[in-house]
């Protein structure tokens, strides 16, 4: 069985709600399959890198997941190939540029990316409304805590939620509470949401709500 065939069996709901999400007849598990190892094996690196300098993690970026990537194209995520247009929003927050050794500037400060969905999605908004997202936000709590639960926290990090759609979704499926370790403070709410008119992050925004 697939690593994402077994996630799906771990967390009963999920397939539905990614069934329902993508239309019974258009969820290509090979191709999700593939962006989600890649992004898991990415994933891990960063965690080493953290867990290896004891960084305590004082900023963190609530997203969604790598973006839906053609079969014929190679899977594009943060920490994978930290390129492109939303990458750069991120690093300006901070005051960086782009450099082969920018993932770690970024974790020395502190900082990092979280996804709330192991599964890529074309980016449009409409379907971030459908009851189904939501439930497929809810049915991955578990996921983004075992996560977490890989990283040391400062007492009380800066959180922002880097999309509109993503972010009201989360916080409506987490009862406003990211699950932080004990002690933690992990609130979320509208007003930590970093993203402007286009529902896209905002570095304005974003550095205000990091303290930067």
């Amino acid at each position: 069985m697939s690593p994402l065939k077994r996630w799906c069996n771990d967390y009963p709901g999920a397939e539905d709600s990614l069934r329902e999400l993508f239309g019974r007849q258009n969820l290509d598990f090979c191709n999700l399959e593939r962006i989600f190892d890649e992004c898991e094996q990415a994933w891990k690196a960063n965690v080493t890198r953290l867990q290896k300098d004891r960084i305590l993690i004082r900023y963190i970026l609530v997203a969604e997941a790598a973006p839906w990537t053609d079969p014929s194209k190679t899977p594009r995520y943060f920490y994978s190939t930290p390129d492109g247009k939303w990458a750069a929003r991120i690093l300006k927050a901070f005051d960086l540029t782009e450099s082969s050794h920018q993932l770690s500037d970024l974790a020395k400060k502190g900082f990092v990316l979280l996804d709330t969905l192991p599964f890529a999605a074309p980016y449009t908004s409409p379907l971030r409304r459908k009851k189904s997202y939501l439930e497929l936000v809810r049915h991955c709590h578990p996921y983004v805590k075992s996560k977490l639960s890989d990283l040391r926290f400062d007492s009380k990090p800066k959180i922002a939620l880097a999309f509109t759609w993503n972010g009201r979704r989360v916080i409506e499926a987490y009862n406003g509470q990211l699950p932080l370790p004990d002690g933690v403070n992990g609130k979320i709410s509208e007003e930590t949401i970093a993203a402007d008119g286009s529902g896209y992050t905002n570095i304005l925004r974003l550095k205000e709500l990091f303290g930067l």
